[in-house]
């Protein structure tokens, strides 16, 4: 670990709940490929419930990747009810890849059914 990993290891781990979220959120940058867009806008709304969320720094970390995704429009995090809103455009992006994204974090996201 170099000199710069280690400040910002320093200071994420003062935001976040204990050290394995703190690097969790060190090593989101350079992670997502970039999505292609298929076809026109379709937005969908789905809301999921993520398991393993405990602090901001969790939330925070959620949000960030997701926004980085280029099919997904909008981003709410909900850290006391454990919930994520997205509307995204389910024609260059699917639910799957919602999950497996959150999933690299290590949390779980279970779709809530509406």
């Amino acid at each position: 670990m170099n000199l710069a990993s280690f400040h910002i290891m320093q200071r994420l781990t003062k935001k976040a709940c204990h050290r394995r979220c703190a690097v969790k959120h060190a090593m989101i940058k350079g992670r997502i490929q970039p999505i292609r867009k298929k076809g026109g806008p379709s937005v969908k709304h789905v809301e999921y419930e993520v398991i393993g969320m405990r602090c901001i720094g969790c939330s925070l970390g959620i949000q960030k990747l997701l926004k980085k995704q280029k099919a997904i429009d909008n981003v709410e995090v909900v850290l006391h009810e454990s919930k994520l809103k997205i509307a995204y455009d389910e024609s260059a992006i699917d639910d799957e890849t919602i999950v497996k994204t959150v999933g690299r974090l290590g949390y779980k996201a279970v779709r809530i059914e509406s």
